[in-house]
């Protein structure tokens, strides 16, 4: 999520989620995940105008070799944490080098949410992340009516 969910990343534009600057590096650098992160394959992702979700699939084996995979005091290399960490600080600096962001304000705010997700929920997870830019547009639609 942007700091104080700053609607940088998108803009809806004739009942649509359009990408700013900025959304575009986050698409790219996102797409780039698995170049950096070979163990990890992006399922879904779809970028809001203040967030994003990203269904990120982790090789088990990955997981399975590294016991410090679960313990809060060490982040451990492959985690997600990890991986948000990287592709927040790719998203900032590019925008920063392309001028698109203040090189002394944040861009992020500094936690994520993150699930495990069972194999039974993965459609359910994906048609949830797909139909939130009609959500948001929908939500758009009721606040103009009151």
């Amino acid at each position: 999520m942007t700091k104080d969910r700053a609607p940088v990343l998108a803009r809806v534009v004739e009942a649509k989620v359009v990408l700013t600057p900025i959304g575009m590096i986050l698409e790219s650098t996102m797409l780039e995940l698995p170049i950096h992160h070979p163990y990890a394959r992006v399922i879904e992702h779809i970028t809001m105008p203040d967030h994003a979700h990203t269904l990120i699939e982790i090789e088990k084996h990955v997981i399975d070799q590294n016991p410090s995979y679960h313990r809060f005091q060490h982040v451990p290399a492959g985690s997600v944490m990890t991986m948000v960490g990287g592709v927040k600080a790719a998203t900032t600096r590019e925008a920063r080098i392309k001028r698109l962001w203040s090189s002394s304000d944040a861009l992020w705010q500094p936690s994520f949410y993150e699930s495990i997700v069972s194999s039974d929920d993965i459609e359910k997870v994906r048609k949830y992340i797909r139909n939130n830019p009609q959500r948001l547009i929908d939500k758009m639609r009721r606040q103009e009516r009151q």
